[in-house]
Formats: C-alpha cells, structure tokens, sequence
C-alpha cells in the first residue's frame, strides 16, 4: 500500500525527527513552538477546540528527504532521479476511499473548524501551506498536482496565488477565457514523498501521476470526488473540494512570509470555492512552514532536490563532467555549488553559465563551480577552496538581464521581472601546476607488515634511481617495514654522501653525478 502521513509520521519518529507535543496547545501558540523546534517536524497531539492533530515542519531538511527515499543523505539526488524514470501509473476507483471516511457537504462546509495557523506575524490571514492542489487541464484533461499557498477569506472560500507560469494557472487561463469554472482538490496531510512529486517539474505530455507512483515505487490509488469530476490521492487525510469561478485576477491576496524569509506584497488573485469537505475519521491536518530566520530547516526544503536535479541534467546534457549539485536551503535556493571534472579549457566558464540559465525554475542567483576533488555537499571545502583558488577579477562573471527564479526577492524592487546573476569559477585554471593547489593533509602509511624492505642509504638510492622524483613521503611509504628513525638515519648519510637534492616542485631526487 501507497505510503501516507502517518506512515511518514512513524518514519521520522523512528529516526528521532518528530518532537510530539502532547499537552493542549492553543492554535495560535503552535508557529512560535514550531519556530522553536525548527531542526525536527513538530506534531501537536491536542489542539484545544479542534478534532484534527497539527504536525508541521515535516519535509523540512536533507536527512528528511533521504529518509522518505530511503537512501544516505549523499546519494538523494541519484536516488531521486531513478525513482522519476521508473513512472507506475494511477489507478482509478469509482469507489469511496479513505480519504472519504467523513463527508461535509455545501453549506455544511466550515474551513475554520480546521486548525489553520497564522504562520507569521503580518500574514493576511491563516493560510493552507501544505495543500496539493489537483487539477485537469479544461482542453486536453491532463492531470496537474502542485503547492499553492491559499489564504483563508471566509468559511468556504479561499485567495490562491497563481501568478506565478505554472500549468494550473494555464489550465485556469483557459477556463477564464472560456467563462467556465475549474475545478480543483485540495489534499492536505500526504507523505514526503507526495509533495516532492508535486514539485517535481516533468517535461511536456508526461503523466504527473505516473511519475508520483515512481516517487512512492507503487501506483497512486485515486478516487473521485464527491461534488467534481475530479480523482484524488486516496490517501489523503484531508480533500478540499472546489472551483475557481472565472472571475479573474481580481480579488486582494497576501501578505505571506515567503520562503527568502521576508514578506510577499500585496497581488490580486483569483479565489476558491469550496464546495466539499472530506476527511479520514480523525484526520491529521498539516501544515508547511515557510521563511523565518531558520531558512535551512524549513519545508520549502521539497524543492530542493528539484532545482538540484534540474541543474545536474542541464550540466549533463551541455557536456559538462558534472560530479555533484547542491543548492543551499539557508539562502533560499539562490546559491549553488557544483564540483565538475574540467576536461577542457572552458569548461567551468560553460558549467557557470548553465547553472544560472539551465533550471526549470530559474534558480539560482549566485553559483560557484569547484574542481571534482571538492564534496560540495559540506562547507568546509568550499570554504577552503574559494579564497585558494580564485581570483575575484579574473574568476568572476555576471548575467544580466536573466529570468527571476520568484518575485518573491525584496532586493529586485519595483515590478522589475528580469535580474543579473553571479558565477564564481573556483576551479584550478586549466593549465596551471596543479601541485600548487593540492590540499594539505595528515600524511597515511600502509601497516607495517606489507614492506619489510630494508632501509639503508643503498636502498633509497636506489628507490629515487628507478621511481624518483619523490616526495618524502613517497620515500618513506617505501620502507614502511622499518622504523621511523631507522628510515632518517639512512637518509641522512645518503644526505652527507651529497647524492640527493630537492627540486622546485617539492621532491628529491638524485644529484646528476649519481644518476
């Protein structure tokens, strides 16, 4: 069976990412307890005056994703991309299914008895964060999953934000102009791995459906709604059942707390109708959090992987040796670092100018390109590598006139839709000593039993003769049977013999008159 939240619930226990509150909170008091408890997924067992559990916070991290996927936090974008190219298609039921175990219809819809929270201090209103909204396109009735924030307005109706180019503003746009409504389904509580397929970005005529069946490696059971021609994720806790009257982008929407950790303005917008209610008995209502100043371990943390993956295949398929991709979750996805293997003069200057342009989603703003020696997947070589490596003049490029990722970036101003961008080439230049550049480190000796070759003057003449030049290092893995001082006793009279010199590149070798 399809994995569901509670499921997923049990997962991040097990790995010690769930803090489970179980004292009566207020509603209003759970975002700062949230806030509190940023590096785990937060689940309030008791909400005073509603029936639902709140959990929040629950795909908010790197080794969230590689629990839901089941793999080391090293191998998720590899693991991510060969669930997506295994897609299982849906399967449809007429039949009523758990997502259906309680059924609220017209007037006795009420969105205030769920426990929407008021993430931020100068949001419009409770906001819905965590719902994946479903639709068909009106022409072709392809089926469309995404995360759309809904602002609450009244007790059956909605603000959406779609201003933003994603298909469900198409599909609306085609509906609009045709005066019909569209329909949509709002599914909140879904495992993690649901709401990475409902970011994940697939080309053209693909099913978005059989894709999300590849994420969870079993087919999406899906049933129709009770009031829309519309099939949903039986697995849901929660479905929001509604329509999209066209009346355009004419209704107030935001603020929000967006994901940089600043607030969105004002936008107009079209609303929700909701028609219908359903839930599982006792449902699990969830919430995704988004912005404050814990930008690493929020649930905007889902598209990551995404971005990641979008960029890795953009450097593949510009012929760049592409060796890892991260993207930052702490600067929002504006900042990436890829390691490559440059091949060619010119490569790292090409890896640049695909990482700012390459994504689906237009992220990022700021790249750095290292060399394949480099684990960008922890700072502290990145850290190392950009001041030894760079040149701020010479290594550093900006694009201007480039797409914005969101216009959710306060330093872009005005109703700018455009922006420049920054790639710093920190790799070795192309044909440099790369001797120059190696990074220092303890030196490693084999055990003492693999070489019990005799260390005398002799032998390390011999040694520099057949394999030199050599580091001291090198000369000293070659007696590894002998004792450390057995090794600098020969050395030193083959030293006082004069048969020995030090080149420029850091290694001995023998003097021409003893070669």
């Amino acid at each position: 069976m399809v994995k569901d939240l509670r499921n997923w619930i049990a997962q991040l226990d097990s790995h010690g990412l769930l803090k489970r509150v179980k004292e009566p909170v207020d509603v209003r008091q759970c975002p700062e307890l949230i806030f509190e408890n940023y590096k785990q997924a937060t689940l309030f067992e008791v909400v005073d005056g509603y029936d639902s559990k709140v959990i929040a916070n629950a795909f908010s991290s790197r080794k969230m994703m590689s629990v839901a996927l089941e793999t080391d936090e090293k191998e998720v974008l590899n693991e991510y991309l060969s669930r997506i190219s295994k897609p299982i298609k849906p399967i449809f039921e007429p039949s009523i299914g758990r997502c259906q175990e309680v059924i609220h219809l017209s007037n006795e819809v009420d969105l205030s008895s769920l426990p929407i929270l008021l993430q931020h201090e100068y949001d419009g209103a409770p906001y819905f964060t965590a719902g994946v909204l479903v639709a068909k396109d009106p022409e072709t009735s392809e089926y469309n999953i995404g995360i759309y924030r809904l602002m609450f307005r009244k007790s059956d109706e909605l603000g959406i934000n779609i201003t933003a180019p994603h298909k469900l503003r198409w599909f609306y746009q085609k509906a609009y102009e045709k005066g019909k409504p569209l329909n949509v389904a709002v599914c909140i509580g879904l495992h993690a791995l649901d709401y990475l397929a409902s970011v994940t970005t697939s080309p053209e005529g693909t099913d978005e459906l059989a894709v999300w069946g590849g994420l969870q490696e079993e087919a999406i059971k899906m049933v129709r709604c009770r009031t829309l021609d519309l099939y949903v994720p039986e697995h849901s806790e929660i479905v929001l059942e509604a329509t999209m009257d066209p009346i355009g982008w004419s209704e107030s929407e935001g603020m929000y707390g967006e994901f940089p950790g600043t607030y969105s303005g004002m936008k107009k917008n079209p609303v929700l109708k909701v028609r219908a209610v359903t839930s599982r008995r006792n449902p699990v209502y969830q919430s995704a959090t988004h912005g404050g100043r814990h930008l690493a371990y929020t649930d905007f943390f889902v598209i990551i992987p995404q971005i990641e993956l979008s960029i890795f295949q953009a450097l593949k398929n510009s012929g760049v040796d592409v060796r890892q991709v991260r993207i930052l979750p702490e600067s929002a996805g504006m900042v990436c670092f890829a390691s490559i293997n440059v091949r060619a003069n010119g490569d790292s200057r090409n890896a640049i100018y695909q990482i700012l342009s390459g994504s689906r989603q237009n992220f990022p703003k700021y790249c750095v390109v290292v060399d394949s020696d480099i684990a960008v997947i922890d700072d502290d070589p990145i850290t190392w590598e950009l001041p030894t490596r760079t040149q701020p003049k010479e290594d550093t490029v900006i694009l201007e006139g480039m797409r914005i990722p969101s216009s959710a970036d306060p330093s872009l101003g005005g109703t700018t839709r455009i922006m420049s961008k920054l790639g710093i080439d920190a790799t070795i230049p192309y044909a440099a000593d790369k001797t120059k550049f190696l990074h220092s480190k303890p030196p490693i000796f084999e055990p003492s039993s693999r070489n019990i070759q005799k260390a005398t003057p002799e032998m390390i003449e011999r040694l520099l003769r057949e394999n030199g030049p050599l580091f001291f290092y090198d000369v000293v893995r070659g007696f590894s049977g002998e004792t450390f001082r057995s090794i600098l006793r020969a050395w030193s009279e083959l030293r006082e013999q004069g048969k020995i010199e030090l080149g420029a590149d850091g290694k001995y070798l023998l003097k021409k008159s003893s070669a």
